[in-house]
């Protein structure tokens, strides 16, 4: 995938979605980027994961209740209806071997956690140019392979 009609691709990890959907001290930069930019979100299998266990770690520290998380589920599913979340192509090889690379060549000096990686090696593989997340490690190491970072 690469841009399209002189638009971006855009990648979110789960630290953008879960304050687009559930609300934090970034809500508010998510919706303007969202609202700018007006395009789908690409979500794999390893965002939905993440997505959805984020939502039942804050029931679990009592973050929220179970009619909460259940609000902000349907949501979410509302969404895929709506067209504003897509889902993507699943984990492919390739991205994994990227994956391995990017922990080769960066985790040695700037840190990062397994899946932080997995998700900067995804937006790599989909040719994303512009990456939206609130993680400041995971930032980082999207710029550092070229991408941008919350372009506000």
């Amino acid at each position: 995938m690469s841009a399209i009609k002189g638009r971006s691709v855009v990648y979110t990890d789960t630290s953008f979605l879960v304050s687009l959907f559930v609300g934090d001290s970034h809500t508010e930069s998510a919706r303007v980027l969202v609202s700018e930019r007006e395009i789908p979100i690409l979500v794999n299998s390893l965002l939905e994961l993440e997505f959805m266990n984020a939502i039942g770690q804050r029931v679990f520290r009592g973050e929220m209740s179970e009619d909460q998380a259940l609000t902000i589920r349907r949501l979410w599913c509302s969404e895929f209806e709506k067209g504003r979340l897509v889902r993507d192509s699943e984990l492919s090889a390739k991205v994994w071997g990227r994956a391995r690379q990017l922990s080769c060549d960066y985790t040695g000096r700037m840190g990062g956690r397994s899946l932080d990686i997995l998700h900067v090696a995804v937006a790599l593989e989909i040719d994303a140019d512009v990456f939206w997340s609130f993680d400041k490690k995971q930032s980082k190491l999207a710029e550092a392979v070229g991408m941008e970072v919350n372009p506000l």
